[in-house]
């Protein structure tokens, strides 16, 4: 099939491993370039069985140094809860706030295409081609070391995002 400048993914075979309510806009993107989409979401994302864990820490927030968030998801959940609870942004400001975000995102971006090219061979009976087995350990490589942000002495470091606002 000849692809056209509109349809540049024509042919193409897409899996899409995101949660179902976040994956919808991607796919349909996708789909709009002439790729055949498959969603299947690797997670699930939904409250816990209960809250209260995650109240008393919101509750007791004064008692806390750090706050370290591990993906959009966690930010979201924590400010609805906040908003339920009737806290503001003010309790907050003592502490120092963290994201472990730009190395994982970098992992994720190359990890992710490698799991969906090795789940098209497994599951959809996709071709595992020279390039496919030359490129996997090139990734993965390049995925520690992009995720190996290291201080002088070599330990890990995490870096805050936003500093408390002063006194």
């Amino acid at each position: 099939m000849a692809r056209t400048k509109s349809h540049t993914l024509a042919g193409v075979r897409i899996l899409v491993g995101r949660a179902r309510h976040q994956a919808s806009a991607l796919s349909s993107s996708l789909r709009s370039l002439g790729a055949e989409v498959i969603e299947i979401p690797f997670i699930e994302i939904r409250e816990p069985r209960s809250f209260a864990p995650l109240d008393r820490a919101l509750k007791n927030i004064s008692r806390y140094d750090w706050l370290i968030l591990t993906s959009v998801n966690g930010v979201e959940a924590v400010w609805e809860r906040m908003k339920v609870l009737r806290l503001t942004k003010r309790q907050l400001a003592h502490l120092k706030i963290a994201a472990i975000g730009p190395a994982r995102a970098t992992v994720i971006t190359y990890v992710n295409p490698a799991v969906a090219v090795l789940l098209g061979v497994l599951l959809l009976d996709e071709h595992f081609t020279v390039g496919m087995a030359v490129g996997f350990p090139l990734i993965l490589l390049g995925s520690v070391l992009a995720a190996r942000k290291r201080t002088a002495r070599g330990s890990a470091q995490v870096t805050p995002v936003a500093e408390p606002a002063p006194s």
